[in-house]
């Protein structure tokens, strides 16, 4: 299994109906305006320009939201955001992207797609990565490096904000 340094953030979105080793399901990415869409056969991942992801699950013919991203303003809260010298640093805009794709031995091949962003000096690297063979599990995580010249102490760190 693959050991990630600096991981600050990992979701795991295992939904308990329909998960197991199923035949290869199609993963795609689109833009669409200023949305990322990264998708398989029953998970919909929308990451909006400051890495705002909204997460919805495709079943039977319905789309259900997973989570609180519809929120637009000041009060809306990303899935991954960290707080550095009492400030919290949580709108990412994005500065580029990469859609790979990937084998692992013990879950076979997929698709990785990687958001670059900043905000006020700090960088982060949002990574979402989805399973051919499991098409109900999605999983991310953010690492996030200190470009500001100064030290800044980490308060907290928030990751898996879907509610």
């Amino acid at each position: 299994m693959r050991s990630h340094t600096l991981l600050y953030g990992l979701l795991i979105l295992c939904l308990s109906f329909q998960c197991g080793n199923k035949d290869h399901s199609p993963t795609f990415f689109r833009i669409q305006g200023e949305d990322m869409h990264f998708e398989n056969e029953n998970i919909h991942l929308v990451f909006d320009e400051l890495m705002y992801c909204k997460v919805e699950l495709k079943a039977e013919g319905l789309v259900q939201s997973m989570n609180h991203s519809g929120e637009v303003g000041p009060d809306a809260i990303p899935a991954h955001f960290i707080k550095l010298g009492g400030v919290i640093y949580k709108d990412f805009k994005t500065n580029a992207h990469e859609i790979e794709s990937f084998e692992e031995a013990e879950y076979g091949t997929g698709k990785r797609l990687t958001l670059e962003g900043s905000d006020r000096g700090v960088e982060r690297s949002l990574v979402a990565e989805m399973y051919d063979q499991y098409p109900d599990v999605a999983q991310s995580w953010c690492t996030y490096t200190n470009c500001t010249g100064k030290e800044l102490k980490i308060n907290e760190v928030y990751y898996n904000y879907y509610l």
